[in-house]
């Protein structure tokens, strides 16, 4: 489960990436960033947050990728009887127990990005020391 973790994780770009993709994307230029620099640094803080959710979302497919990947005969023999039910209530159990499965690893990959981000708000704090 960790190495499907590790390989959506390596999806992202670094801190310094996102924000020059934002800088970017923003037209920002040096002489407006000092005559607006508030203005600028609210916008570039959503943009970096868009494009880094963006990235959640890459990884995520990524990770449910992965996941049927290296999981393959087993999901495939599950699936086949998970539409194989007889009745709406009897797919719904069999379902949910899949999803479940696939929603544990998603449980520990949010934990991670979480750390990410945390990690990530702090590290241009930590350069200015």
């Amino acid at each position: 489960m960790e190495k499907i973790i590790n390989i959506a994780k390596s999806t992202f770009p670094s801190v310094d990436s996102i924000l020059e993709e934002s800088w970017r994307k923003l037209e920002i230029n040096k002489k407006s960033a000092n005559k607006e620099f508030g203005k600028i640094l609210v916008a570039m803080d959503l943009e970096a947050t868009r494009i880094f959710k963006d990235y959640e979302r890459r990884a995520l497919l990524e990770l449910a990728k992965e996941w049927l990947k290296s999981q393959k005969d087993d999901i495939r023999e599950r699936l086949e009887k998970i539409v194989s039910q007889k009745g709406w209530d009897k797919f719904v159990e069999e379902a949910s127990k899949l999803f479940v499965d696939f929603g544990t690893l998603v449980q520990s990959f949010e934990k991670d990005i979480g750390n990410m981000r945390k990690a990530r708000g702090v590290k241009p704090l930590k350069k200015g020391y």
